[in-house]
């Protein structure tokens, strides 16, 4: 045993599962080589299958299972001008529902799947029509473009630019409902990491993106940074006081309360340990 811990256990999200993973990956294979002729073996009793083997408890079904999604929609781009639109694309909503959760897996790899499948199924829809699936996949997209891991950042920051050319920053100013919450919450994630990317999105908020559309949002923001600001890992609490010092210039009135406990901090990080973070 291993810290009290059975062989089972230890090995029950690191190891790979059996047959299962392999034949997700088989799966996939059969779709991107069949293409659009797969369509026909589509139902739901498979794509139960495909949506259920994403909340898998193991990383690894979890990576093949995106995988899948990503040839699935793939080879259904949707035309907007044909009667029969594909099965995929009828429940599209599922999809983006699936996405919005594979985007912040605590794997890196599942989150690489994950990204690959967004890219493919946003890049598959018109551009009039993406804009319904903002709301959910922004957020988590939005915040993988500062994520530790090299691949998911690059991948996500190429798919931005797909995306949004240059306008990036409407969309950001349009959907922050659904992206401030998202911050927030993932500046208490568990994984310093997440955090640290969470910090960093927040002080983009107030450097790329126009101050009336966020000044509403400032108090909930400006919360979550305080607790980042003493935060146990350094590279938190150094994103965390940059995000502070972006939103003070931008946002002096609304910042005006919130000195008296940010001033100590200030001065605690210019004595920290770490040389960066001085």
């Amino acid at each position: 045993k291993l810290n009290g811990h059975s062989p089972e256990t230890v090995f029950h999200d690191t190891a790979g599962w059996g047959n299962l993973e392999t034949n997700m990956k088989a799966l996939e294979c059969i779709i991107v080589k069949t293409g659009s002729s797969f369509e026909q073996c589509i139902g739901a009793e498979l794509l139960d299958l495909v949506f259920g083997s994403l909340k898998h408890t193991n990383r690894f079904v979890r990576e093949t299972g995106y995988m899948v999604c990503g040839a699935l929609v793939s080879i259904h781009p949707l035309d907007e001008a044909a009667e029969n639109k594909g099965q995929i694309w009828k429940i599209g909503q599922r999809f983006a529902n699936a996405l919005e959760i594979g985007l912040a897996d605590n794997w890196s790899q599942v989150r690489m799947a994950a990204c690959c499948a967004t890219r493919a199924f946003l890049l598959g829809i018109p551009e009039s029509g993406r804009s319904e699936f903002y709301p959910q996949i922004l957020p988590p997209l939005c915040l993988n473009r500062y994520y530790i891991a090299e691949g998911v950042r690059l991948h996500c920051q190429a798919t931005w630019r797909m995306l949004f050319s240059v306008s990036g920053v409407a969309a950001v100013e349009q959907n922050l409902a659904t992206i401030v919450p998202f911050y927030v919450l993932q500046s208490e994630a568990d994984n310093h990491a997440v955090r640290e990317a969470a910090c960093a999105c927040i002080a983009e908020l107030a450097t790329k993106v126009g101050t009336d559309p966020v000044k509403r949002y400032v108090p909930d923001l400006i919360t979550a940074l305080l607790v980042c600001f003493e935060d146990d890992s350094w590279p938190v609490r150094d994103a965390a006081c940059t995000a502070c010092g972006n939103f003070v210039s931008a946002f002096a009135d609304e910042c005006e309360t919130y000195v008296s406990r940010l001033m100590p901090l200030f001065y605690m990080n210019l004595e920290d340990n770490i040389p960066s973070v001085r």
